[in-house]
């Protein structure tokens, strides 16, 4: 956390405001601050977003992680979550930056739209809403297969079942 603080303090332009962001943001997720590691993934993604030349798939990721800690732990987060709105919000932020094909960061993306009504619950929610859900995941899990990413395709089939299963 020191040596992350340091280098967010000596840093003199965008994208070694990003990386020392990141770095912070990494450390406080290890150590279960939630709601700062929230923040500084959010900061992170702001000041990639000013680099040139652009890095969709950087800022899309960051945009990934911030929403994953809402979503997936909101138990690390000390204070107040995010409202849904902002949440939603970063999500499609990072959708918007994401160039075409597969990637982690993609995947990760489909997982979160993925389990949005577990994280996310509505009782007027549709049928066609949670297999909407559900398609994501699956979409994101053929892609991790793709890539050579196991484990990431089996979190993601974890978030395309978790809306039905926390329905019943």
């Amino acid at each position: 956390e020191r040596l992350a603080q340091s280098a967010l303090d000596l840093a003199i332009d965008d994208p070694e405001l990003t990386d020392a962001l990141e770095s912070l943001a990494k450390v406080m997720l290890a150590q279960a601050v939630g709601d700062l590691a929230w923040k500084y993934f959010n900061e992170a993604a702001d000041a990639c977003e000013r680099v040139e030349p652009f890095d969709g798939l950087r800022v899309a990721g960051l945009c990934a992680r911030a929403c994953e800690i809402a979503e997936r732990w909101p138990g690390s987060m000390r204070g107040v979550s995010p409202p849904e709105e902002d949440v939603r919000a970063l999500l499609e932020r990072g959708f918007a930056a994401l160039p075409p094909g597969d990637s982690e960061e993609r995947i990760r993306l489909l997982g979160l739209r993925a389990s949005w009504l577990f994280a996310y619950p509505r009782d007027d929610a549709t049928l066609a809403e949670f297999e909407a859900g559900e398609a994501a995941g699956l979409e994101a899990a053929e892609s991790a297969m793709r890539l050579g990413l196991p484990n990431l395709a089996s979190a993601v089939l974890d978030q395309a079942n978790g809306a039905f299963l926390s329905r019943g």
